[in-house]
């Protein structure tokens, strides 16, 4: 879709990614990207039926010359079976935490990873080893 974007194709493409996102910044270089927003009433809407989503601000200049915008988004989730012992899931848990500069260093959606938020929007149960974590840094009580 970058690539009809691009060449004038289509007008509008759909992503759910990370930000930025590859293909668009190439776009971004040589024509204007708008992301729409959407209202705070129309975000309150969706996170309050969708629990799963959650308010996000797309910062500006996220794509070349664009103002910040108001949208939401889906966080990322590490998923496991219940066949993963606990104590496995915690120490992944506690090492992504423990590591985050160096994630925040390779790509700049890290920069949105914080244990304050680690928990929400979670549509799933956690696994026990990663509720035994969030439960000893006060995340969880």
């Amino acid at each position: 879709s970058a690539e009809y974007l691009r060449d004038g194709h289509v007008q509008a493409a759909f992503y759910m990614t990370g930000l930025p996102y590859g293909p668009v910044v190439d776009v971004s270089v040589t024509q204007p990207v708008d992301i729409l927003g959407l209202s705070a009433d129309s975000i309150r809407k969706l996170t309050q039926k969708f629990p799963f989503l959650v308010s996000t601000r797309v910062p500006a200049d996220t794509y070349k010359g664009m103002q910040p915008v108001d949208t939401v988004s889906v966080k990322m989730l590490l998923l496991t079976t219940d066949k993963m012992s606990d104590e496995a899931v915690y120490n992944v848990t506690k090492a992504l935490f423990e590591n985050l500069d160096r994630m925040k260093a390779s790509h700049a959606a890290g920069a949105g990873i914080s244990l304050e938020n680690a928990t929400q929007g979670i549509p799933l149960p956690l696994h026990p080893g990663a509720e035994k974590f969030y439960r000893e840094k006060g995340v969880l009580k």
